[in-house]
């Protein structure tokens, strides 16, 4: 897997993505940095926001202790720190 890092932004600027054919709510610049993804050969990706439950406390707190692993163990890791904004 490639674990993805990323600015997680205001949490009211969001967008809705499929995964699995589930609607799930994210934030733009995480919904942004899949996009970019989605043409790479990236099939397996770890996404805090999305692979930790955060709306469970104690889920999350566990979590965010492995946040070492999680990292050290993927194949890569990608840092998107948003879009370019000269691009636009």
């Amino acid at each position: 897997y490639t674990a993805i890092s990323y600015m997680w932004g205001s949490p009211e600027d969001t967008k809705t993505i499929t995964i699995n054919g589930m609607p799930v709510t994210v934030g733009e610049n995480l919904a942004a940095a899949l996009d970019c993804l989605r043409s790479s050969l990236v099939d397996k990706v770890w996404i805090d926001a999305i692979c930790i439950n955060q709306d469970d406390i104690d889920e999350r707190n566990a979590q965010i202790l492995r946040i070492r692993d999680i990292f050290s163990q993927s194949l890569a890791v990608t840092v998107w720190l948003g879009e370019d904004e000269m691009s636009g």
